[in-house]
Formats: C-alpha cells, structure tokens, sequence
C-alpha cells in the first residue's frame, strides 16, 4: 500500500514524536509499503497562525495515497477516506493545560482559540473510524470530547539493541529538556544527594532560558562533579551504552500522555527508573517499589530515592531485571503496532 504519514513540526526541535514517525516509516516499509512523511510546521503565533494551520490541514488532498496515518493536532484534521489515527497528543494547551503556565491564557485570544480547538476535534474525530491514542491520551479525548480510542503504545524502534552491562554510579535520562520534562527538578535533587550517584543528562534543549537556569543552578550549589548536563541528541550507540551502565535511569515529565520511550528504554536496559506521582502515562504503567519508585515531585524526595538504589545496588539491580521482565510481558512490538493500525 501507499501510506502518508502526517505529522506537524516545530522547527528546529526533535523530539520523541520525530523519532517514533521515522521507525513507523521504516517498519512499515520493511513490510513491503510505499511510505512518505509529510510534516506540516505549526505556527507559534496564536493570534492568527494557529487558526490558518488548522485551515491548511483541512484542505490538504492525500488521495494519492491508500492510507493517511496522523499523529497530532492539526495534522488529524486532514480529510482521506481511510484515515487512521494514532493520537500521540491533543492540543492540550487547549484542554487540561489551559489557564495554566503551560498552555493557553485565560483570556479572550486563548479562549477563541480553545473553543476553536474543541470544535474542530469534535468534528474531525467523531467521523474516524480508525483511532488509536497513547494511554492517557485516551483518557484526556474520553474525558473531554466524549470519544473512545484503542490504546495503542509505541514499539522501540531497536529494542533488542538495550541491553545490561553493570550496576554504575550514574542516574542517567536522554530525552529533550524541557520544562514539562522537568530535568531541572532532576538537578535540584541532587543538590540533597548524600551518597556518591551521580546525574548524566542528555538531550536538545530548545529553551536558552532552561538551560541557563539549569547550568546556574549547577554552579550556585557546586553541582559540577555530581551533575553533566549534555545539551545535544547522542547517539544511539552511546545511549545505549550509558543505559546499560547507569544505576538506574530517570523520567520525570508532566502528566505524560504514555509510559514514553524514555520508559522503554530504561527498562529494556533491564534498570529501574525514578519517576513523579504526577506523571500521568508512566505512572499507570510503572509498579511502584517493583519495577520503578515512583516519589512526589519535590528533589528532597528523589534524592532520597537516588541514595537508595547508590546504597542498595542489589535492590537496584533486581528492581531492573523485574521492570525488564514486565516491560518483555507486554509485548509491544511492530508487528502488533502495524497490524492494528492498517486492519
């Protein structure tokens, strides 16, 4: 089959929307199917772009293509006559993070834009036979729009590639910094860190302001020989290699509409992770005390659980085997995933 994919696009950002698009792309065409990626930048302006991007979605024409897969408003709001949707996002500054630091204002630029959002989901979503959605995605389109979708969650592209080395002295997270990601609240934990552990983040950060906060931070508290702070994407060999070797990994977003790949590939690496009560899709999928800690997102809490798993690798060690073990038991892979997208 011919399969367009259909994602939207901040510029200069790579996230884990981008990496997840791209091994969809490339399974798919493992299994014998024409496939392009189309991505559609989304404006920042919100006084009139993002009404011109959810305009330009409808009228864009996909019927040279069999099948029209899209990830992200505005990019569903697309017309195809087999269209299917894997929902990795609403536009959640409309919904759950509206009047809040993280999405729209509560004023009357941020509410047209709102009423805007929610009617042309209601309209593109209730006539889509085929719709999928990360775990608390599914929860926020139920609880807002009133829609039902298949939880469907996303394979790692190389899962076998994970693997354990060792039980290090590192805490380690490669994921883009942002601050609904909260690697910032991963430093300042560490500023109460009593054992020797260390932190090794890595990932692209878009927010200059972020990462001088970050690095301040390091520097007011004489962080520097406990925290490194890698501002760029790494490779996908070295990745793997830190996991394999780090105490235990960490993931920490806001309210996360799934488990996340940085989940998956924590727990591949056979390691147990620290997460936050308020984490949303991590939580739901994690065992708190078995396979994960999951702590109030304070940093005298997630140091206290850091010194834990420094003075106690042994419990480090089997919560990791154990988070491997259900993680394996789920069986999340590709041949799942495309089966229940292209059925």
């Amino acid at each position: 089959m011919k399969i367009a994919l259909f994602v939207t696009a901040m510029p200069f950002i790579r996230g884990g929307t981008e990496v997840l698009v791209e091994g969809l792309k490339a399974q798919l065409e493992k299994r014998g199917h024409i496939t392009k990626i189309f991505r559609f930048p989304v404006s920042e302006d919100h006084e009139t772009g993002i009404f011109l991007s959810a305009l330009s979605c409808r009228l864009l024409d996909f019927d040279d293509y069999d099948v029209l897969i899209s990830f992200k408003w505005p990019a569903y709001l697309a017309v195809h006559k087999q269209k299917v949707i894997w929902m990795f996002h609403q536009f959640r500054q409309a919904y759950d993070l509206f009047g809040t630091p993280f999405g729209l204002d509560d004023d009357d630029t941020g509410n047209a834009i709102r009423e805007m959002v929610i009617q042309t989901d209601r309209v593109a979503l209730s006539n889509t036979d085929n719709m999928f959605a990360l775990s608390n995605a599914a929860k926020r389109l139920k609880e807002y729009s009133g829609l039902s979708a298949e939880i469907l969650y996303t394979p790692l592209e190389n899962a076998q590639e994970y693997h354990f080395a060792s039980i290090g002295d590192h805490i380690y997270c490669a994921s883009r910094i942002d601050r609904l990601k909260r690697q910032l609240l991963a430093v300042q934990a560490m500023r109460y860190v009593k054992s020797g552990a260390r932190l090794v983040l890595d990932g692209k950060c878009s927010d200059d302001r972020l990462l001088e906060e970050i690095r301040a931070y390091i520097d007011k508290h004489g962080l520097g020989g406990k925290v490194t702070v890698g501002a760029e994407f790494v490779s996908e060999e070295t990745k793997i290699e830190r996991y394999a070797n780090c105490l235990a990994g960490i993931y920490m977003p806001v309210d996360e509409d799934s488990p996340g790949i940085v989940t998956f590939e924590i727990m591949h690496s056979h390691k147990t992770l620290i997460t936050a009560s308020d984490s949303g899709g991590v939580t739901d999928f994690v065992k708190n005390g078995d396979t994960a800690f999951v702590v109030e997102p304070t940093p005298q809490a997630v140091a206290e659980k850091i010194d834990h798993l420094f003075n106690n690798k042994e419990v480090a060690k089997q919560m990791g085997e154990d988070a491997y073990k259900y993680v394996a038991s789920k069986n999340i892979d590709w041949d799942d995933t495309i089966g229940r997208l292209l059925r």
